[in-house]
């Protein structure tokens, strides 16, 4: 593992024979962008714009303004500010801003931080192996009263791996379109649902979200997808040979969101050119006010804990279909 800065952020660098992360503990130590080295592909989308200076993100500070990419673990809240149990949640929560601290470990790093909006402290290792990066953490309860939270992990899909045709493999899962009306270049009605990979339109079709479109799409669409028959998910570039497969315990990330920004982004600052594909692994639906009101919030008592595991593998694609991704990084194509 090596540091360095630039701009004052500091930058940890991993790197396995297959992968290249940079992981940033001073911004809620995201991964900033991955590297698939035989081919010197990058994977994760990278804003074209720059962000502030660094060391740190100050309390208060909003998601959208420092946002430029990569790969981000949220919580304890996820999507829209809102309030619960008398406290005031900012957009995507808190973890993306604090500084974790950084210790290096065999083949990784381990990061740990602890939050002021709620009294969770959260340890994570992000260890590469090979072809998979892995992702272990814990997070507790320190205080002294039962708490209500959400949890996801935000990773971006982009650079050399998103082109026009990427197909997108699931195991199964119901669409929906849950009021998030970005745009108006949306494709996808505001509410309604389907069974993937089809979703209801807003001119009344149907739209295969199976399918990566061109840029000349110019669309920008956010959706749902609940009711997973197993944890996963991948990417498929046939055209560069190269797909990414996402493993996740399903009994904990029950909903996927989808974010769609093919070029079509009006709202700042996506509106700058953004082609990317967040699929996002979550406790529960945009907000912790809804996951409350659908009885999907977390709950942790004192002293409490959860754990998860999480792993990204890459893989050479073809036109077949990836049928299962399994533990340990084992991709199987149809």
């Amino acid at each position: 593992m090596s540091g360095l800065e630039t701009d004052g952020w500091e930058r940890l660098s991993l790197e396995s024979e297959q992968l290249r992360a940079v992981v940033l503990p001073g911004r809620g130590g995201d991964v900033l962008s991955l590297e698939h080295r035989p081919s010197g592909s990058s994977l994760l989308w990278n804003a074209p714009w720059a962000t502030p200076a660094g060391p740190s993100v100050p309390a208060g500070a909003d998601f959208h303004d420092w946002y430029r990419g990569g790969w981000q673990d949220l919580f304890p809240n996820g999507g829209p500010p809102c309030v619960v149990d008398g406290v005031a949640h900012e957009q995507h929560g808190e973890a993306w801003r604090r500084t974790w601290s950084a210790r290096e470990i065999d083949g990784g790093v381990e990061l740990e931080a602890t939050l002021a909006s709620l009294p969770l402290r959260a340890r994570r290792r992000i260890e590469l192996d090979g072809p998979t990066l892995r992702v272990r953490e814990r997070i507790e309860h320190v205080g002294a009263e039962p708490l209500r939270w959400m949890w996801g992990h935000h990773p971006a899909w982009g650079g050399d791996l998103l082109d026009a045709g990427v197909h997108v493999d699931l195991p199964g899962g119901r669409v929906e379109c849950c009021g998030l009306d970005l745009d108006a270049t949306s494709r996808l009605a505001a509410v309604g649902e389907g069974d993937w990979p089809l979703a209801p339109g807003r001119d009344g079709a149907t739209v295969d979200l199976s399918v990566v479109p061109e840029r000349a799409t110019r669309s920008h669409d956010f959706c749902v997808i609940r009711d997973l028959a197993d944890g996963w998910y991948a990417l498929r570039n046939p055209r560069r040979g190269l797909g990414v497969a996402l493993r996740f315990p399903r009994e904990l990330f029950r909903y996927l969101w989808m974010w769609q920004a093919f070029d079509g982004a009006m709202i700042a600052p996506f509106d700058r050119g953004t082609y990317a594909l967040a699929l996002e692994p979550w406790t529960g639906p945009p907000s912790l006010a809804a996951a409350v009101a659908r009885g999907a919030a977390l709950r942790l008592a004192p002293g409490e804990h959860v754990e998860a595991e999480l792993e990204l593998t890459t893989f050479a694609a073809d036109e077949r279909r990836v049928a299962d991704v399994r533990p340990g990084g084992q991709v199987v194509l149809a």
